[in-house]
């Protein structure tokens, strides 16, 4: 997919959507196991299960970013965003 594709994919975000994933991250980060070491590299450097959950939570420029990510990927699977993080964080736990 190009990135003129990634861009008109872009969605809106629903606020009640974005509320469970922030809820979701927010779990995620405060219970795994390595929450305080890296598990992304982006942007020129490291981010923690913590940081990611903030950035998202206080909508940075990364935080858009994962969103923007989430969304699409939601849409492509014909799901909720919410269903992609929330499958994630139990297959993390499995």
């Amino acid at each position: 997919m190009s990135l003129d594709e990634f861009d008109k994919l872009k969605p809106k975000f629903d606020p009640e959507e974005m509320k469970k994933i922030v809820e979701l991250l927010q779990e995620w980060a405060s219970v795994h196991p390595k929450r305080n070491e890296p598990v992304l590299i982006e942007m020129g450097r490291t981010w923690t299960p913590q940081e990611i959950y903030i950035e998202v939570a206080e909508k940075t420029e990364l935080g858009v970013e994962i969103l923007n990510f989430l969304f699409v990927q939601g849409r492509r699977s014909e799901e909720q965003p919410s269903a992609c993080v929330k499958r994630a964080v139990e297959a993390h736990f499995s």
